[in-house]
């Protein structure tokens, strides 16, 4: 459940979240291309959408619907993403799923009320007080904003969960966002003790390390081709020198 909760909030790592429901005698969700980070993500959305229009999607249809979503924000298409992931919050009342996303996609367009609102009710539907806090800290790191508040939130999460490379993500973004390079490269690397092909964590460090991250970079595009454009999307993108 740790690894399966906290990955959502992490673009790159949810690939495996979706794959091996469907049948084996039908295309699958991982075959369509919906869950592949080596596709572009307007092929990613096509993808999704014709996998759902199949007809046989069947016990794939709110895992397809969510890829669906997350697709939509990886696109920059975050009217889509936020109306998907708000149908899943209604259809699925106690699926936590949808609010780490929607909360993702309401951050990168700029809405931190409502962005924090889910976190409140994630905290109210009574989750894993660790998945509220890697949350609420990826949050306020993808928009910026109340860095301290979610410095400690990452905190009190790695007391549960010490180690976890989502959770070490998360607070090498506030790392990041504060200025302060030396912390996001400790968090990046401590993140890949963990899990040491995190595309996200290779592409973060990287980018923290300025000129002597290329090899960094290179092997997370090698992983995830479309990292960059999804960290673009959380404000984080190479210096200009």
């Amino acid at each position: 459940m740790k690894r399966a909760l906290f990955a959502l909030a992490i673009g790159a790592a949810t690939i495996s979240l979706f794959a091996g429901q469907a049948s084996a005698d039908r295309l699958t969700l991982s075959e369509a291309q919906c869950v592949n980070p080596s596709i572009a993500p307007k092929d990613r959305v096509a993808a999704c959408t014709r996998y759902l229009n199949d007809g046989l999607v069947g016990a794939d249809l709110h895992n397809t619907q969510y890829a669906l979503g997350y697709a939509y924000r990886l696109a920059g298409d975050y009217t889509d993403a936020e109306a998907s992931m708000t149908q899943l919050v209604i259809n699925y009342p106690k699926w936590p799923n949808p609010l780490l996303e929607r909360s993702t996609a309401y951050a990168e367009d700029g809405k931190y009320d409502l962005a924090m609102a889910d976190i409140a009710m994630l905290r109210k539907d009574d989750v894993n007080p660790a998945v509220a806090d890697m949350q609420s800290c990826w949050v306020r790191g993808v928009a910026g904003k109340e860095l301290d508040a979610g410095a400690a939130d990452c905190d009190a999460a790695l007391k549960l969960f010490p180690g976890s490379f989502a959770v070490l993500i998360a607070r090498a973004l506030i790392d990041y966002k504060r200025g302060d390079m030396s912390a996001t490269i400790a968090d990046c690397s401590a993140a890949l003790d963990d899990n040491s092909r995190s595309a996200a964590a290779l592409y973060l460090r990287g980018i923290a390390k300025g000129a002597a991250g290329a090899d960094d970079i290179d092997k997370a595009k090698r992983l995830a081709p479309y990292i960059g454009d999804e960290f673009a999307g959380y404000g984080v993108k190479p210096s200009a020198g």
